[in-house]
Formats: C-alpha cells, structure tokens, sequence
C-alpha cells in the first residue's frame, strides 16, 4: 500500500484489482519523479531542497548515477549507482550512506576521470549553465563504455548525474553505416536490447539492381566502373535515407532495404514501395547525367526491383567473432526472387504487399503524391524455393511522358 508520504508499505491487496491499483499507482509515482530528477530542482532556477531529496529510496535507486553537494562541497545525498561507479575501482563500493559529509575532492577520484565533478561543478559555476562532458572507459573485459557527467551549480551546492551511453553509442556506431539521420535519432530513444535482440517481425524487404551492369562495365576502365557505381550507390542510398528506411546490405550493384526496422513501422509495405518510385526516379536522373558526359555504356542502364511482405527474423545474426544485422527467412527470398524477374524500369511486388499497399491508399488517398497508376497484373512467377508459382503484381512508374 502507499502511505501519504508516498513510501510504500506492506500490506496484502484484498483482491487482484486492487494489487493492479497498487501497481499504477506506483508506476504513476514513479514517472513522477522521473520528471522531478530531469528538472534537478524544486522549480526556482534549479536549486535543490532538502523536500526534494526526499524521494523514495527504490526510486532514486533505480535512476542514473546521482550525487548532490552543499555549498561547502560536501555530499548531501547519492545513491547506490553513483557509489558504485566511483568505487568500483577501488576494490570494495562502500554504501550510500557513508558518503554522506564527505568532501567532494575525496570521492572524486575516478582513476579514468580525475577530479571530474569538482571541475565540471567549477564550470558551471562559472558558465551559470548546466555543464556536461563525455568520458570514455574501459572495464575489466576489455570492453569501451560511454559515460556522460552531467552537472549543474545550484543556489546551494550543486549536483550531478552520469549516464551510461555505452548503448547509445554502440547503436549510433552500428546503425550510423545503414540509416540516415532521422532514423538514428529515433533509435537512440530505445534500448540497445529492441535492435540487436534477434526476433520475429512482419515487415517489407525490397532488392534493387542495376540491369545491363556486368555488359556495360565490361566496356570501361576500372576506374569508370568505381565511378560510376559509386554515383549509383550515393543517389539509391539518398532515396533510402529519405524515406526512413534501412540499407541492409551492398552487393556489387545490388541493393537490400529494410522497411520495418530497425524502427517498427506500420506502413512498411508503402514505404517501400515510395524507396522503389523514388529509385527509379534517382536512375532516371543519373541516366540523363552519364548522357550529358558522353557515356553511352551507361545510357540503358535502369534498375530492376522486387518487394515482398510477411514474416521474418531480424536482429544480429552471425557468429562470435563477426555478426550483422540483417533479416532471414523465405520472406527475404522471394524478394531477391521478384528482383531477379523484374525487368529494367520495373516494381515486381508480391500479391501480399500490394494488398497491404492499396489498403494504406484507400485509408489514406493522399499518400502518394501524385496518386499511383502504374499497377498491373503480372504472370505468376516460379521462384526458387517455392511449390507454387508466385502471385505478382507490377508497378511501372513513368517519370517522362
């Protein structure tokens, strides 16, 4: 039970509604003083009081590292996880408790970041701002964590927070190579676990290559070649960050996008299908380029697409020594069969994901803009892998009268 302070009291709840009471109750307790310790202060200028220090103990408990100090530099108030991270080096991690009076200087003494909070309590008395700084570490196993100290001078004393971003920055690292930049600020708000956590998901897989590739190239010097398909990679990459996607993968002049992650999306099927317009659209306009530069080699050349939709494993997926995140399953392989049987300038996509795409159209009529016309039945294709021939839909997108 909760008692008027907001401590929490023993007490056996008289029935499962009300144990399901206790527990809303708390977690609205809960994000109550999350929102207190994001504020650092009793809402006039961001000085703490001793009212504010107040919070229940299991809740301060399972924030971030937090410590706060007096005027004279002495400790008022920490918790469990600031005391461990400044002493686990030391050998033992003394409790919260007995920290409490001493002065700053002598629990300050991180062996990777010396005399971190006196100087950043320094500087942001000098700054009247909030001050932060980004440490790196090792630990025991060899393994880099991100930290980042937090610091703010108050009216009476100052405080601090750290926070762990190892995860945040592993996310940021991994996915920075495969999503733009609107993706990565989505990513880092979610735990490091939602990502590389290997997982079933409904979502649309799309393969794109270049038709014509192998003759053209073999017409060129190396250099052309790298010139070329750089150019080609760079603008089919450009319409995948546009449209929130994911590049999964590069083979040569083959292209593998995720719509689904590692973002769940519910209008993936769309989606992919707007990162397939917009590649046709990116080709048509290199075309006109290599024109202009008298490359005739390169003036036939389009992309050929597939899109399937369904279910599939996603996550990290490889071995001890080197992983990827990528997503396996038939799913996966009857669109990299739909990309083979699409000739160039064409969206081969299976019956399944044009169904899920005209759904989104009829709820929402202005999705594409302008509205699509191009979608037309296709023969049913034998892919490999499969009993039954494929039910196929077409989409010819005419950039040019």
């Amino acid at each position: 039970m909760a008692s008027d302070d907001g401590k929490i009291t023993e007490g056996e709840p008289t029935s499962l509604e009300g144990a399901l009471d206790q527990l809303r109750d708390f977690k609205a307790r809960l994000s109550h003083a999350q929102a207190k310790l994001k504020l650092y202060g009793d809402g006039s200028g961001g000085s703490f009081s001793r009212s504010f220090l107040k919070i229940p103990r299991t809740v301060m408990e399972g924030m971030d590292p937090l410590l706060w100090v007096d005027l004279e530099g002495r400790v008022v108030e920490v918790n469990q996880k600031m005391s461990v991270l400044l002493y686990e080096d030391r050998g033992s991690v003394p409790p919260p408790s007995s920290l409490r009076g001493k002065a700053l200087e002598e629990v300050d003494q991180l062996p990777w970041a010396p005399g971190i909070l006196r100087t950043l309590l320094v500087d942001a008395r000098d700054q009247l701002l909030p001050v932060q700084f980004s440490v790196q570490a090792g630990d025991p196993s060899g393994q880099v964590r991100h930290f980042v100290f937090h610091a703010e001078a108050t009216a009476k004393g100052g405080h601090f927070r750290v926070e762990d971003a190892t995860a945040r920055t592993r996310i940021e690292d991994y996915f920075s190579r495969y999503v733009g930049a609107e993706v990565l600020e989505m990513l880092k708000d979610r735990s490091e676990a939602d990502f590389f956590r290997t997982s079933r998901r409904n979502m649309t897989v799309l393969f794109a290559d270049l038709r014509g590739f192998t003759r053209a190239s073999s017409t060129l010097s190396p250099e052309q070649v790298c010139e070329f398909i750089n150019e080609f990679l760079e603008a089919m990459i450009e319409v995948v960050d546009r449209n929130r996607a994911t590049v999964d993968k590069i083979v040569g002049d083959e292209v593998m996008v995720l719509c689904g992650a590692p973002c769940p999306l519910e209008d993936h099927a769309a989606q992919a299908l707007k990162v397939a317009i917009g590649m046709i659209e990116a080709q048509d306009e290199l075309i006109e380029r290599w024109r202009r530069r008298a490359l005739p080699e390169l003036s036939n050349l389009h992309v050929g697409i597939g899109i399937n939709t369904g279910e599939m494993v996603v996550g990290n997926i490889g071995s001890r020594l080197r992983t990827q995140y990528t997503v396996l399953g038939s799913s996966v392989n009857l669109a990299a069969r739909l990309c083979s049987s699409a000739r160039s300038g064409e969206i081969l996509m299976s019956r399944q994901t044009f169904e899920v795409v005209r759904k989104v159209i009829q709820g929402q009529p202005d999705y594409f803009d302008p509205p699509l016309k191009g979608f037309r039945e296709h023969d049913p294709v034998e892919a490999k892998g499969f009993s039954e021939p494929i039910p196929v839909v077409t989409y010819i997108h005419r950039t040019r009268d």
